[in-house]
């Protein structure tokens, strides 16, 4: 491979998402959660590292980039369209699964899901280690290093197409930011919240967890967000159980208009309307999903503040 024909800086969080929360100069509001610091930078600056995709295998290299590329030339189509016409209507099912490639790239490739794996491995090691079993015993064992770690982390995007699967089948629905703030994105856009309650903050987190939620933010205004099937299944039910409730209308006319609100956001693609308190739940999850950068329109980053001081130390 040669390196002339291949970008230095590879960005894990590509430009085409970066440059929807960027000035009309590139540049972008960065929040360094370790050091507590606000900058402005370029967006080629942000969220990537020197031949980040770059591997060697019995001596010669070799690079995702390119092949990468291609999944985001697609993905940048797809999301102009949602962006110019407000809406999820147009997307075909053939766009809804190219986005859902790239959501799944997505999500696999940040230094966030490495670390993940990271810890995986640390916590098998432990459990080894708590049994008497020294790791070194286990047949093909090795100790991990740069090299192998490198090997690992491209390793991760072998599963993209499963995790693809998943997404695409989730129920999918456009969020609008609220007039009084705008959608953050960070150095790990795909976050997760759970809506049943059953365990921690709200709930178990797990891409194939009863009443997961996705979040990916597409521009300052917009955020993509993919629901669990079930939970947009029982809500259409009870749509279609009050509506024609002539009681219930007169009633309850607030809750009558939200739930048809978001039945037609759901079965026609239009956009969701939020309020403050939405944009704040949707930024506080990239926030707690990013391994260390949030990215903003704005210098504001007082939430992030916030939530960094009220964790224990």
């Amino acid at each position: 491979m040669d390196r002339k024909n291949t970008a230095k800086r590879q960005h894990y969080v590509p430009r085409l998402l970066l440059k929807r929360f960027a000035d009309s100069k590139e540049l972008i509001w960065v929040f360094d959660k370790w050091e507590k610091r606000v900058f402005k930078s370029s967006i080629k600056g942000v969220a990537a590292e020197t031949y980040y995709y770059n591997f060697e295998v019995s001596g010669v290299e070799y690079s995702l980039e390119d092949k990468l590329t291609e999944y985001e030339s697609k993905a940048s189509k797809i999301i102009d369209s949602i962006v110019d016409n407000n809406s999820l209507s147009n997307l075909t099912e053939e766009d809804k699964y190219s986005l859902s490639e790239f959501i799944s790239i997505q999500y696999l490739r940040t230094p966030y899901a490495f670390n993940q794996s990271l810890k995986l491995h640390d916590h098998l090691m432990g459990e080894l280690l708590s049994r008497g079993i020294s790791p070194e015993q286990v047949e093909g064992y090795q100790e991990p290093t740069e090299y192998s770690s490198r090997l690992w982390r491209m390793s991760l995007l072998s599963d993209f197409d499963l995790f693809t699967q998943n997404f695409f089948n989730k129920t999918w629905l456009l969020q609008a930011s609220s007039a009084e703030s705008q959608f953050w994105i960070s150095d790990n856009p795909i976050s997760f919240q759970s809506t049943t309650g059953d365990e921690g903050e709200r709930g178990k987190i797990g891409l194939e967890v009863d009443g997961i939620e996705v979040y990916l933010p597409l521009t300052k205004d917009l955020t993509l967000v993919l629901w669990c099937g079930n939970r947009a299944s029982y809500l259409c039910e009870s749509f279609k159980s009050i509506e024609e409730d002539y009681e219930f209308r007169q009633l309850r006319p607030e809750q009558f208009e939200s739930i048809e609100n978001l039945y037609h956001c759901i079965k026609k693609g239009k956009v969701m309307a939020s309020t403050k308190d939405n944009v704040t739940n949707v930024n506080s999850l990239q926030v707690k999903y990013s391994s260390r950068f949030i990215f903003s329109s704005s210098s504001d980053f007082s939430l992030a503040e916030e939530m960094i001081d009220s964790e224990p130390h």
